[in-house]
């Protein structure tokens, strides 16, 4: 059995994935390096010894990032798109049962809808498939012994773009379209950071400002940058900056409160 385990970006860096929480997805990290060479694990010894929660397998198994059989084994649904192993070193799995109830889709995923892919049993994708695939096997690293061939292979891989996210029914799942990267928030965030920064007596409080883009841009839909700006200034000069520095602090509803009150005269009431 081959002892590496890779893992694709297109599935481990998808928004599917990542709304998981780092729990769940730390479970599948774990099943996906001690799966066989097939995708297969039974969980349970591997949740114990981790400090895995049954809830973190049912959050993968909802999200359909692994499938369940009712023996208790289950099987990495992106397998394939994972890893390829090298005919030397595959080693068949023992859960033959559980196998021949699979279906693999095109994007060689497995499926347990006989509707969305052909049977597993019935394809050769294993091992024949895998000796066209060098940028995806896992063998002995040969340092000095690549081809410019292998490089332009894996440059060029055909498993690259191909995983698309897909709901059961097998329909693509259209995600969001990424909002541009607001200029004027990350200006204010260097800006913040280097006004923490003299005010501490440093170049830079580059840790002050990290966490605050997210209000930055919430901010500057309500207020122009200048006056955030402003904002921002007045908090640094502010007996509230030495006890809570974060560029989160100079933002929060309080502060504005208090920069809208600044210069008014106080009221006070006669007894």
């Amino acid at each position: 059995m081959a002892q590496r385990r890779m893992f694709n970006h297109e599935i481990v860096c998808s928004e599917e994935f990542l709304d998981m929480p780092p729990s769940a997805r730390d479970l599948y990290f774990q099943l996906g390096m001690r799966a066989d060479d097939d995708g297969f694990v039974q969980p349970n010894m591997i949740m114990r010894t981790i400090g895995s929660t049954r809830d973190d397998l049912k959050v993968l198994i909802a999200k359909r990032f692994v499938l369940a059989f009712e023996s208790g084994v289950i099987v990495i649904k992106h397998w394939l798109i994972h890893n390829m192993i090298r005919t030397d070193r595959y080693k068949e799995t023992r859960f033959e049962q559980e196998k021949k109830s699979l279906f693999l889709k095109e994007n060689k995923a497995y499926t347990d809808n006989s509707d969305n892919g052909v049977p597993l049993m019935a394809t050769k994708w294993q091992p024949n498939g895998n000796q066209m695939a060098p940028q995806v096997r896992l063998g002995k690293v040969r340092l000095g012994k690549v081809s410019t061939n292998e490089v332009e292979q894996a440059q060029h891989s055909p498993l690259e773009n191909q995983y698309i996210p897909t709901d059961d029914d097998g329909n693509p799942i259209k995600r969001k379209p990424k909002e541009p990267r607001n200029q004027s928030a990350y200006k204010l965030m260097g800006y913040y950071s280097q006004k923490a920064g003299e005010r501490r007596g440093a170049k830079g409080d580059y840790g002050a400002a990290t966490a605050g883009y997210t209000m930055l841009c919430r901010t500057l839909k309500s207020k122009p940058e200048a006056e955030v700006k402003t904002i921002l200034d007045f908090y640094v000069d502010s007996e509230k900056f030495d006890e809570f520095p974060m560029l989160t602090a100079a933002l929060s509803a309080d502060s504005l409160r208090r920069y809208e009150e600044r210069g008014k005269p106080q009221t006070v009431t006669k007894i």
